[in-house]
């Protein structure tokens, strides 16, 4: 029997996974896909993600591009930009970013299994989790980090089924286009289309070493023709010279995120979940690598305890609920507040009002971008905020007269 069980290699897994397994702890590793995989996603990474996770400097096996301009569109206008002298983040390719924390977990002593999980079953002495080809895996505890539709999370009933009003669908492609075009034409930086066509989400190029990424979001309560919408961005963008005029749009991906806020309840008997299974995913913006990460590690230090105890009861783990929304719970709030106020509701004349004052009041516009990219502790951007705000909004009516 192995000490523990983890559902999903992608990053919330594979972060635990390596603290468990170099702590020397028998770690069951489960993924229905072979690695390296690619992953529908922006692949965007903030600064904070570098000083939580020290090792992600030293790696010589992903590309991260860094990104010094952010350039924000509402409505197809131009509406905010703005240039650093110091990176903003980084951008990576899931592909290369999830095989470097997968090798990592491998190297640590992890035995992984390229296996789909079928079923789940809870006793008092151990978790058994079937696999799609017959046989089982037993351990003392199970870890679901197997993503948005996430079979533990089914399962052990929390969470049957999102609902469509908490879940964004993002169609997205990654274009080769080679380094020349990406120092000579595109450029570090970054654009943002908030509610591009009318839509509840926003559209995105990320550009990296080799490659551009291109997506489009929107909840999935309102998504009427996401495929189209994709298609008429795609355009959009080439005629607006953003991207070149011969990338096919065909051959994209899709996927779900949840962008709503955590789920209410992330832990039961000898079962924890971490990243998209949680519902761990920054409402405004929708990154999820930093949280599914961090998620990952707090799951490892609470198991550490409960194995080094013996106890694996629901009231042991409920620690884990708590140590999360200690450490991220204040992003997730803010976020989710930023969400209803711009996106969500789609308050188009008050995100106007918004950008305005950033146009004309520098500090409001570093604010912004901070909402976006959290580089800064979310207190302290909310202090600011309230600060600036009344001076941005006044500034901002002046000029109108």
């Amino acid at each position: 029997m192995y000490d523990v069980a983890i559902a999903g290699a992608g990053p919330a897994g594979a972060t635990a996974s390596k603290i468990l397994a170099e702590k020397g702890f028998q770690v069951a590793l489960i993924d229905k896909q072979k690695f390296p995989r690619d992953k529908p996603c922006g692949g965007g990474l903030s600064l904070k993600i570098f000083e939580r996770f020290p090792y992600l400097k030293k790696n010589t096996t992903f590309d991260k591009f860094p990104i010094f301009d952010f350039v924000l569109f509402l409505e197809k206008e131009e509406k905010l930009t703005h240039e650093e002298k110091s990176p903003l983040g980084f951008t990576i390719r899931r592909e290369e970013f999830d095989n470097y924390l997968f090798l990592r977990t491998k190297d640590a002593g992890t035995v992984y299994f390229e296996k789909r999980v079928k079923d789940i079953r809870i006793t008092s002495d151990f978790v058994e989790v079937f696999l799609r080809d017959q046989n089982s895996i037993k351990a003392k505890m199970l870890i679901g980090a197997d993503g948005v539709n996430s079979i533990v999370a089914n399962k052990t009933g929390l969470n049957p089924k999102w609902n469509p009003d908490r879940v964004a669908l993002l169609i997205v492609k990654e274009f080769f286009v080679g380094k020349d075009l990406i120092s000579n034409s595109i450029g570090p930086k970054t654009f943002f289309y908030w509610l591009f066509n009318k839509i509840r989400g926003y559209g995105w190029v990320f550009p990296k070493k080799e490659h551009v990424n291109v997506g489009l979001g929107e909840m999935l309560s309102t998504t009427r023709n996401l495929k189209r919408s994709f298609f008429e961005y795609v355009d959009f963008l080439k005629k607006s010279g953003i991207i070149p005029k011969d990338l096919d749009p065909r051959g994209y991906k899709a996927a779900l995120v949840p962008i709503r806020g955590p789920l209410s309840k992330v832990y039961a008997d000898r079962v924890l979940l971490a990243g998209d299974a949680a519902g761990f995913v920054y409402p405004f913006s929708g990154e999820g690598i930093y949280f599914a990460m961090v998620s990952g590690e707090i799951a490892a230090d609470v198991l550490i305890t409960a194995l080094e105890t013996d106890n694996f009861s629901e009231k042991i783990l409920s620690r884990y609920q708590k140590l999360c929304k200690k450490d991220f719970g204040e992003e997730m709030k803010f976020g989710k507040l930023l969400q209803d106020r711009y996106t969500y509701y789609q308050k188009i004349n008050d995100f106007k009002k918004l950008m305005n004052m950033a146009i004309i009041d520098e500090k409001m516009k570093k604010l912004i971008i901070d909402c976006f990219l959290l580089n800064h502790p979310t207190k302290k951007i909310k202090k600011d905020l309230f600060l600036r705000y009344p001076i941005a909004r006044i500034k901002s009516i002046i000029r109108s007269f």
